[in-house]
């Protein structure tokens, strides 16, 4: 999506547990639309810019989604709108270890 960043490879993503149905990647566009409907276009479109990598994992009673970021300043723009998403889809945000991860229940 960037061509600046093309030579800029994902970083791996992992999400620990067992028992998940789905496994996957979460890419920067994935995010954009995650975040849109709580953060509208102009605001998931900037928080999403800072993607460094992304993975997903579908358990039983919840989604997990877990992403890292280019910089510090991107993951706090992200972290800013990941917060406004999980309040919208009445789950959980945190941040650690340079990684953010939303949570939402099934």
């Amino acid at each position: 999506m960037h061509p600046s960043k093309r030579h800029d490879p994902p970083v791996r993503v992992a999400i620990a547990g067992r028992g998940a149905e789905l496994r996957g990647d979460v890419g920067e566009f994935d995010t954009e639309q995650i975040l849109r409907a709580a953060n509208g276009r102009a605001r998931s479109k900037v928080a999403a810019a800072g993607w460094g990598g992304g993975a997903m994992a579908l358990f039983p009673n919840r989604l997990v989604l877990r992403w890292t970021w280019d910089t510090r300043r991107d993951e706090d723009q992200a972290w800013t709108a990941l917060r406004r998403t999980a309040r919208d889809l009445h789950g959980s945000a945190s941040r650690r270890g340079g990684q953010t991860t939303l949570t939402i229940p099934r």
